[in-house]
């Protein structure tokens, strides 16, 4: 009796991985994904280096258009340096 073939940890790594892509992307299209169920397909997208293209006319570009832009540091530090600076007037006083 010829012994069945173990998967390798290399094997069994793409099956889940497989399984689990197949998974949230059922419960994406189902309309049934958590906001954790989201995290964890951005999550594992950033970590196989999967980089949206926002080209005119698809859904990533509609997002984009929606949210964008936000707020630089740059910003942010100008915003916050304006808010702590004395008042002109009050500077003359």
């Amino acid at each position: 009796m010829a012994k069945s073939k173990q998967p390798t940890p290399s094997e069994q790594l793409l099956e889940l991985q497989n399984l689990m892509t197949t998974a949230l992307i059922d419960r994406i299209r189902s309309g049934e994904a958590s906001a954790s169920d989201l995290s964890v397909a951005r999550q594992l997208l950033k970590d196989n280096g999967v980089i949206a293209n926002a080209a005119e006319g698809t859904p990533m570009r509609e997002l984009a258009k929606d949210i964008l832009p936000f707020p630089s540091d740059e910003d942010h530090e100008l915003a916050a340096g304006a808010e702590s600076a004395p008042d002109a007037a009050a500077a003359l006083r």
